[in-house]
């Protein structure tokens, strides 16, 4: 290998620390980090090559991932049976496809954030990709999805770069083995928006780009301090003898003599005695100052490679989330704002997956039974027009990443159980109406019954029996006050 850096040796017997590698090359991301420079443009297989084996490579793309997506989005839909629809949603989207929809979900926005773009289509056997799919085909068994990376799709997602085209910049369809999808039955995702007539070689079109793109330079950088860690660590150990010089004549006896005594200073260890002369010492390797300037470059390439893949430093550390979110750090505000907004990029294949389920959930045969469970609310009811007034109401929701502790989050309902009670004792002397008294106390039992954290089990009242039971009482007779004393002056 010629120019540029060549493949440690871990052979001791290199006094130059380098070898040429016979038989074979260097392995692939050693390869790659010869050619990286500033600029470079990674391809296909430079993008794979990070992904497999570089340290932080893996990192860089599923950090994000994992951060944002472990807890499930939370539910809600104020209309109809809301426990049932929100189970039946549940139910359908963690079995959706043998493996659920989240990991087809994940698989496609770790694959988009490698190369740039991706796909997701799905179908049904015998069914031609070219054409939407039927209401029918929609809920077969049978329903699969595939995910395609961007040298499966290569050649059809090169986008238009016709300004005055309508599909200026946007994926229509996309092609799989001279398979056309139509993108009714499919989703494409890309890392950042495309740029007119900018190339993106890992993509194979004008694109989106690789979160790897910027930050190539500065994961080259990281490899070389691997190896530089790494040669620091095998000289922690060496010993330096300082020992006369045995003169200009060596015979057999004296270089047997100083082979022997570097030999037991060799093997000596806690508990040996090792005796040198009195002009000579055993030191360690000064390497005082190493760990200063390491650390100093290290932490200086992983802010250069967060900064070039456009997330939070901390998110490439090991320490990163050591004190958690609760505690109202800078970067854990940092942290938190960076996941909603990518939560927020990742909207149309969530919504391209709620869609599916929600058909496939909430069926005919659902409908027919809350209908027959719900007969007073849902009578004179169609099936189309009850679907689309769940799917309007369905509002999905991600938890907020600040979690507090379970101390903190007692501590808050606490307060907020003081204000109710608070609230109940003012209005309470205030209104007289027995029914209107009945609904504070339900509105107050609601708000009781919402701080789980507090009470075991919630409270149920009968409002209606306690109206009645206000209704019934005396109405309480009115003190009378004494006149006022024109003389008392208070």
């Amino acid at each position: 290998m010629s120019g540029g850096l060549l493949w440690p040796a871990s052979s001791p017997r290199d006094v130059q620390g380098e070898v040429a590698i016979s038989g074979g090359s260097a392995p692939p991301l050693w390869q790659l980090v010869e050619r990286i420079t500033p600029g470079y443009e990674p391809s296909y297989e430079d993008c794979k090559i990070m992904y497999v084996y570089h340290p932080l490579g893996a990192r860089i793309i599923d950090a994000p991932i994992y951060l944002g997506f472990y807890r499930p989005r939370q539910i809600t839909i104020d209309v109809g049976p809301q426990d049932e629809l929100i189970s039946a949603f549940n139910e359908e989207w963690n079995r959706l496809g043998e493996i659920g929809a989240l990991r087809y979900i994940i698989q496609t926005i770790r694959l988009s954030a490698i190369y740039g773009i991706a796909a997701l289509g799905a179908g049904v056997p015998d069914a031609p990709t070219d054409r939407p799919l039927t209401d029918k085909e929609w809920l077969s068994p049978d329903l699969y999805f595939q995910v395609f990376d961007s040298l499966n799709t290569a050649g059809s997602l090169t986008l238009s770069q016709d300004p005055s085209n309508p599909n200026f910049l946007k994926p229509r369809h996309f092609v799989v083995n001279n398979e056309v999808y139509h993108l009714n039955r499919g989703v494409v995702l890309q890392n950042e928006d495309p740029l007119y007539i900018q190339w993106t070689s890992s993509a194979f079109g004008f694109t989106g780009r690789s979160k790897y793109m910027r930050a190539m330079y500065p994961l080259a950088s990281y490899v070389r301090m691997m190896v530089a860690h790494n040669k620091i660590a095998e000289k922690l150990a060496l010993l330096i003898t300082k020992v006369k010089s045995p003169g200009s004549i060596v015979d057999r006896v004296t270089d047997s003599f100083f082979r022997k005594k570097l030999q037991q200073i060799k093997v000596a260890a806690t508990g040996n005695v090792a005796s040198v002369d009195i002009d000579e010492s055993i030191e360690t390797l000064n390497m005082m100052n190493v760990d200063a300037s390491g650390k100093f470059a290290t932490d200086g390439i992983i802010n250069d490679i967060a900064s070039g893949a456009g997330m939070p430093g901390l998110l490439l550390t090991q320490d990163s989330l050591a004190q958690g979110f609760a505690d109202g750090s800078e970067d854990a505000k940092q942290i938190s704002s960076y996941i909603e907004a990518y939560r927020a990029q990742q909207e149309p294949i969530f919504r391209f997956f709620d869609r599916i389920v929600q058909r496939r959930a909430w069926t005919k045969e659902f409908w027919q039974a809350m209908r027959a469970k719900y007969p007073e609310t849902m009578r004179g009811e169609t099936y189309a027009a009850s679907f689309q007034k769940w799917t309007g109401a369905f509002a999905p929701q991600w938890p907020s990443m600040v979690q507090q502790s379970d101390k903190e989050e007692l501590e808050g309902q606490q307060k907020r159980f003081d204000s109710v009670v608070k609230l109940v004792e003012v209005f309470g002397s205030m209104i007289t109406e027995p029914q209107a008294r009945a609904d504070v106390i339900d509105w107050a039992a609601a708000n009781i019954n919402a701080q789980e954290k507090m009470f075991a089990s919630p409270l149920i009242l009968d409002t209606q029996a306690i109206a009645d039971h206000a209704a019934a009482l005396p109405e309480p007779t009115p003190r009378e006050t004494p006149p006022n004393d024109p003389d008392d002056d208070s």
